[in-house]
């Protein structure tokens, strides 16, 4: 099977219960598996605690079928875990809504836009917040 170069850049970081993520250019299906591979690195470090994901796509381009086909089922996946929420920094609506339609396992998550960092932040963390409340006791 022929290699090919990964296209796409991304960043992530953990601080607390969120994983904050940037997403740069167009993502073939190489660069979204360096990305799904990182995320779920940092996932299951966690050890099974709740947490949200911060996903900054204001630079983000778009990707391939292939690469799309691949962020379902990382979405797929991410379903089973203890994800409370996400939210999705966009500049484009409509980009927004394309990868939404291209991901269908997006709808089963608890996910908001914004434009600003600061609200997506202050979202999350009152998400966690609830969730801890609610289910206090039964997470590690």
């Amino acid at each position: 099977m022929p290699r090919y170069e990964s296209h796409g850049l991304h960043s992530a970081q953990i601080v607390g219960q969120v994983i904050t993520s940037k997403l740069s250019g167009s993502f073939n299906r190489e660069g979204c598996l360096s990305w799904v591979t990182r995320l779920k690195s940092l996932i299951e470090g966690l050890d099974g605690r709740p947490f949200c994901l911060l996903i900054d796509t204001r630079d983000y381009e778009g990707g391939t079928d292939e690469a799309l086909a691949l962020a379902n089922e990382f979405n797929r996946w991410l379903n089973t875990q203890p994800l409370v929420a996400k939210a999705h920094l966009i500049t484009s609506q409509v980009l927004h809504a394309i990868a939404v339609e291209r991901v269908p396992q997006l709808q089963y998550q608890t996910i908001k836009t914004f434009k600003c960092i600061d609200e997506a932040q202050a979202w999350l963390a009152s998400q966690l917040s609830q969730a801890q409340e609610t289910c206090a006791g039964t997470w590690g």
